[in-house]
């Protein structure tokens, strides 16, 4: 049993009919983003209708949810959604801690289970921060959450300009260290067997462009590309566990409203590129965050409505 690797074996029971509703995350959510596709509900067996969209709610972002209501019609008939750019702030923010846990875990029978647990509750709190400011989840990488934060109307929940996306999201990130620093992922009553989940959190902004890519057998991947997406991912490894970096763009918009840090220490010499800084606090009344109501279900990671189990077994 030492040999298996929990978060693996956790990952591959966690199919859409096992246990009971909760309102974790369902970590398979990349094969369901395959499989939960505009062109397997195209199919002939399922055809997808605006009445029927409250069903993916669970398992798609918001924004995509958004984007396929706008385009499905009550008879079924819709088309591949097309290409969006727009400005946003993303987020990038990835968890320490889950290799310690999982060695840990494997040395217990039920590590799966228990796996599933801790990633329920730790990445469960995360999506539901991210959506009490706005935000939108929209991709998983084993421990790893990307999210944005749209400028414009996007189901009542966008942000009037960028700033205050960017404002949104450092204050999200923030929030995030404040609930989520050394969360206790194990501890079976002794100091030793204590494993302590972090995160480190990149932030970066500018024009996003989403597309869905693929056809190949009626599937298709929704994507995300731009250079806030670089950003993010860029500022995300200079932050250690508990710290926040904005990207030099990032930073240049809410730095009048922020605290913060170069990375590094040190000022730069004249004519040096703009750092990366690692932020401390924000005024958030000088941002007006402003929270419109956030349609998207809080993501789970259980059981499913009937009518997509044809498509989640494909």
């Amino acid at each position: 049993m030492a040999d298996v690797d929990p978060l693996s074996q956790a990952i591959s029971r966690l199919s859409p009919v096992s246990g009971q509703n909760s309102s974790g995350v369902n970590t398979v959510l990349r094969s369901a983003e395959d499989r939960l596709s505009l062109g397997a509900a195209r199919s002939s067996s399922s055809v997808l209708t605006a009445d029927g969209l409250h069903a993916w709610s669970s398992f798609v972002p918001n924004s995509v949810l958004h984007q396929m209501n706008n385009i499905t019609t009550s008879d079924g008939n819709s088309e591949l959604p097309p290409l969006r750019t727009f400005e946003a702030a993303t987020l990038f923010a990835d968890a320490s801690g889950f290799t310690a846990l999982t060695e840990k875990l494997a040395q217990h029978k039920n590590g799966a289970e228990l796996m599933c647990e801790i990633m329920n509750r730790f990445i469960g709190a995360v999506i539901q921060i991210v959506h009490q400011h706005g935000g939108d989840v929209v991709k998983f990488a084993g421990d790893a959450v990307s999210c944005i934060f749209e400028v414009g109307d996007v189901g009542g929940s966008g942000a009037a300009h960028l700033q205050q996306a960017v404002g949104r999201a450092t204050c999200c990130a923030l929030e995030l260290h404040r609930k989520l620093h050394n969360f206790v992922g194990y501890d079976d009553g002794t100091e030793a067997s204590r494993v302590l989940l972090c995160l480190h959190i990149g932030v970066g902004c500018g024009t996003v462009t989403m597309m869905h890519l693929g056809g190949h057998h009626g599937r298709w991947e929704y994507v995300l590309a731009g250079d806030p997406q670089n950003q993010a991912t860029e500022g995300e490894p200079l932050a250690t566990s508990g710290e926040t970096c904005l990207s030099p763009q990032a930073w240049a918009i809410v730095q009048g409203v922020a605290t913060g840090t170069r990375v590094g220490g040190a000022a730069g010499e004249a004519g040096e590129a703009a750092p990366f800084m690692l932020v401390t606090a924000i005024d958030v009344d000088a941002i007006e965050l402003s929270l419109g109501p956030h349609v998207a279900a809080p993501l789970r990671m259980l059981r499913a409505p009937e009518e997509l189990l044809p498509l989640l077994r494909r």
